[in-house]
């Protein structure tokens, strides 16, 4: 199959469009839209909405359809041909009723790097919120250095936590199974698909050899044809399941797996907000402990320290003690709001990631049931097609028996020994 950045372009010019970049109008710049100029001057005619989207076609309808006071949409991938790199834009829609902005409607592009850059500003803004990647140009998530330091701040958060939330065990159990689920039914597919290629091709070689073959035999030339029409439609048929494969298959199940991740990295982040929480209240115990040590410890008798000139050379432990009280009084309330800070965000992170997992739940257990229900429906329509090529033969098929089984030559396989 295709790379989909391949695929998304589909026709590549060389016109010089320098002066289209000028427009400052809102509808030239969501005509120019469609158009890409370089340094070079070297523009790509992208694919119209209608040709390539993110989106299914049910989705991009009903986008116009959509009353909520935010709507945005990512489709029409672009190349732009410059002369150290190449890259590929996307064109971003986005409608709104909010009374902040001054227009309704907002239509841009933005490079790959751009939607990066986005997910970690949302990642900081919202920690403990879902917030999963952009799936269309999938590069290495992470280098060795970047896989190194995610296994030692995952063992961190493993030994540091001292009070697992056992709601968010649960969830962490979950996903990593639906994960590995996902994941296999990903392998399965893919092989299935190789081998559908592989049957695709031996079809592609089979339609021929029928079709010299009823040349050769003028008998059995209408059933030889007839067989050929029937592989052609199978084909024909294995072609439109092999083409639909990505778009219906690959790419959900990545969206999936790539949102899988995302609840894991948001637990993870969750995990350092109960963290940071816990060390501030084992801190904070600590204080205590140690005040009310001080406080208990009898105070020593005897002269002060030795003294030289009539200044001592070191403080009494009265004097000590008195010092690491004052510290802690000042130390100590300054803990106990921190502690309070920190809870206030363990529990709206806990309320922001519990808001986020409900909905994906609900609209996980929806979009996975027309995921493999659209699959069977494709199957089912795949193995009618076939059925039905084959079933126009037999008649032919038939026919020619019948006449075979009377012919000259077939008289002695007809006779019963006595």
């Amino acid at each position: 199959m295709a790379d989909p950045e391949e695929a998304a372009v589909l026709e590549v010019s060389s016109e010089c469009k320098s002066t289209l970049l000028k427009k400052e109008d809102s509808k030239d710049t969501d005509i120019m839209s469609n158009y890409s100029t370089s340094l070079e001057g070297s523009v790509v005619a992208s694919p119209s909405i209608e040709s390539f989207s993110t989106l299914p076609d049910q989705e991009m309808s009903e986008f116009g359809l959509d009353t909520r006071d935010l709507q945005v949409k990512v489709d029409n991938p672009q190349k732009h041909l410059d002369t150290l790199e190449t890259y590929i834009t996307f064109r971003i829609t986005t409608r709104t009723s909010r009374a902040e902005f001054d227009e309704t409607e907002y239509v841009v592009r933005r490079r790959y790097n751009d939607f990066i850059w986005l997910r970690q500003k949302l990642v900081e803004a919202f920690p403990t919120h879902l917030i999963p990647e952009f799936l269309i140009h999938r590069k290495s998530r992470q280098g060795f250095l970047g896989r190194m330091s995610t296994s030692f701040h995952n063992l961190a958060a493993v030994y540091m936590m001292r009070q697992r939330t056992q709601e968010f065990e649960q969830v962490r159990e979950y996903v990593t199974s639906l994960g590995e689920k996902l994941n296999s039914v990903d392998r399965i597919s893919q092989r299935i698909h190789k081998e559908r290629q592989d049957y695709l091709s031996e079809l592609n070689q089979m339609h021929p050899i029928f079709t010299l073959w009823s040349a050769s035999e003028p008998e059995l030339s209408p059933v030889l044809l007839a067989m050929a029409a029937a592989i052609e439609h199978n084909t024909q048929a294995q072609q439109h399941v092999l083409v639909t494969f990505t778009p219906n298959i690959v790419q959900p199940l990545k969206e999936y797996l790539l949102y899988i991740e995302a609840v894991k990295e948001a637990l993870t982040r969750r995990d350092s907000v109960q963290i940071e929480y816990e060390l501030t209240v084992e801190e904070l115990k600590k204080k205590r402990a140690e005040k009310d040590l001080l406080l208990a410890e009898e105070q020593t008798s005897g002269s002060g320290g030795f003294s030289l000139g009539g200044a001592s050379l070191w403080k009494s432990a009265g004097e000590v003690r008195d010092d690491k009280l004052q510290k802690l009084a000042q130390a100590i309330p300054h803990l106990v709001k921190q502690v309070e800070e920190h809870q206030d965000k363990v529990e709206c992170a806990n309320e922001n990631l519990r808001a986020d997992l409900d909905r994906w739940q609900y609209e996980k257990k929806d979009e996975l049931k027309k995921l493999f229900v659209s699959l069977a429906n494709q199957q089912i329509k795949y193995y009618e097609q076939c059925l039905a090529a084959w079933e126009e033969v037999l008649p032919d098929m038939k026919v020619v028996d019948t006449t075979s089984s009377y012919s000259p030559s077939n008289k002695l396989q007809l006779q019963v020994p006595s």
